[in-house]
């Protein structure tokens, strides 16, 4: 009895093994005949057996090529261009979609599922570019069985046909997974161009099959140099449309700053006691740095204390309080951006807290100081040139939107050409502004006085006839460290903005 139950257990184990192996998705058998055509093209006919339990293969299977390659010289593609394509003997649905750095083949009808059971297919494909061209030899490596099956291969077998008398001189195969060392596959040679590679076992999941044939030049047309110049442009239009955008751009610029973006030259640097007096704080820092920043609205700020339009008090907790003083009054010296700012801050109410609840009233004194200095100097003493930056910038937007969608893949030159293309123009943006002649002979009396400033006590002597020290001078002087952004080092400290 025992003995009975025993060998029932043994059956009943095999049986399961039996039917679990049978159940398995799997490729029975995968044969690739691929024949090199006197053209050059590869004419490919792969049949594909397979058992499908309605897993992973419910409609149909994938067949991926990959068609892109990076070498060192730039991008190279591949075609696939699919002529036929049968599931036990009749033709089926097909669809080639993009997937990677190549293409997929989807076989099957998508409303139609497949009963559990063995299926037989058949793709017949040309795909061209495949051959390496030396001077006196011709090479194939191709990969027949692609590395991307998700399924085990009980069977693999690829056979290339040379072109009539071709004889190849070198074999190479590797079976196995992918970057697997030379081997895993008997080859045979039944004909003179004839040469069969055949797995010597199984293939388990995504591995596959790369094999290597050399033959002598002159059996195959070899592509002229003008088919290979279109070729490597159509690869690389992406790339060498951005690099072309450098260059274009960059040339432009150039011309323009050389035209238009030059500084005028400086004249002597002779030690000025004084700002010019046709200038506030604020305006000669918005002159020096032809733009508009916090630094120049603080300047502005100490201006109008100095001038007794104002007073900063500060409390104990840090927090500053502007008190706008006698009213309505404004004294009368003071500049068009400091009466901007005054108007502003004290529309409504005499007295502001610098803090966050009241950043709407300080940033509405920021734009009209802004727009005050810009009216009163922008075109005066300095020029943007504007029109030449949009132009510039209209040029790299025009290379690189055509260059991004003509690109068949992103590579890393045109991603540094790309980067390079967009920093040329904010770079250039402050390039092209450059001071009138007007605004260049207050920038050397700014720099006259920044001179008379920054020097040591004892070298002012060496000034004829220096401004007596008294505290109306150095009130006067009191908004000046923010025209160069002077720290403690300059005697003032930045306040508040």
């Amino acid at each position: 009895m025992r003995n009975a139950l025993f060998a029932f257990g043994v059956f009943f184990g095999l049986f399961n093994m039996a039917a679990s192996a049978l159940s398995q998705e799997q490729i029975v058998r995968y044969d690739s005949q691929i024949t090199v055509l006197p053209s050059g093209r590869l004419d490919v006919v792969e049949t594909i057996i397979v058992d499908a339990e309605g897993k992973r293969i419910k409609r149909g299977i994938f067949r991926d090529f990959q068609t892109d390659y990076q070498g060192d010289h730039g991008r190279s593609t591949v075609d696939f261009d699919i002529g036929e394509v049968l599931l036990d003997g009749a033709p089926v649905p097909w669809k080639m979609i993009k997937a990677g750095a190549g293409k997929r083949l989807r076989i099957g009808d998508g409303e139609k599922t497949l009963e559990p059971g063995r299926y037989r297919y058949e793709i017949h494909f040309q795909t061209d570019r495949q051959l390496i061209f030396f001077p006196e030899r011709d090479e194939l490596v191709y990969q027949p069985i692609s590395y991307g099956w998700e399924f085990p291969i009980q069977s693999a077998r690829a056979t290339v046909i040379l072109p009539e008398n071709a004889v190849p001189t070198a074999l190479r195969v590797s079976a196995g997974a992918s970057g697997a060392a030379e081997g895993g596959a008997k080859i045979t040679q039944p004909q003179p161009n004839r040469v069969v590679f055949e797995a010597d076992g199984p293939l388990a999941a995504r591995h596959g099959m790369t094999v290597a044939l050399t033959w002598p030049a002159g059996f195959v047309a070899r592509p002229t140099e003008l088919e290979n110049a279109i070729h490597y442009l159509g690869d690389n239009i992406g790339v060498l449309l951005a690099l072309a955008g450098v260059l274009v751009v960059l040339c432009y610029y150039l011309w323009a700053w050389h035209r238009v973006g030059r500084d005028p030259k400086g004249g002597v640097i002779i030690a000025q006691y004084g700002p010019p007096k046709s200038l506030s704080p604020a305006a000669a820092r918005y002159l020096v740095k032809q733009g508009w920043d916090d630094a120049g609205f603080s300047a502005a700020i100490v201006s109008l204390a100095v001038k007794g339009a104002l007073d900063i008090n500060e409390d104990q907790k840090k927090v500053f309080t502007l008190s706008r003083r006698h009213g309505a009054w404004r004294p009368n010296n003071l500049s068009a951006g400091e009466v901007a700012i005054l108007d502003a801050l004290f529309a409504q109410f005499d007295h502001i807290l610098v803090d966050k609840k009241n950043h709407k009233r300080l940033a509405t004194a920021r734009t009209a100081h802004r727009r005050a200095l810009a009216r009163e100097h922008l075109g005066t003493h300095f020029k943007r040139n504007l029109g030449h930056f949009v132009l510039g910038a209209g040029l790299s937007l025009g290379f690189a939107i055509p260059s991004l969608m003509l690109a068949k893949s992103t590579a890393l030159l045109m991603i540094i050409a790309l980067v390079v293309l967009f920093v040329l123009n904010p770079l250039f943006f402050w390039l092209l502004h450059a001071p009138t002649l007007k605004g260049r002979k207050l920038l050397d009396e700014i720099e006259g006085f920044k001179r008379y400033l920054s020097v040591a006590e004892k070298d002012r002597l060496n000034f004829h006839n220096p401004p007596e020290k008294t505290p109306e001078l150095f009130e006067a002087y009191l908004p000046m460290p923010w025209l160069w952004a002077w720290g403690r080092n300059g005697g003032i400290n930045s306040m508040m903005f």
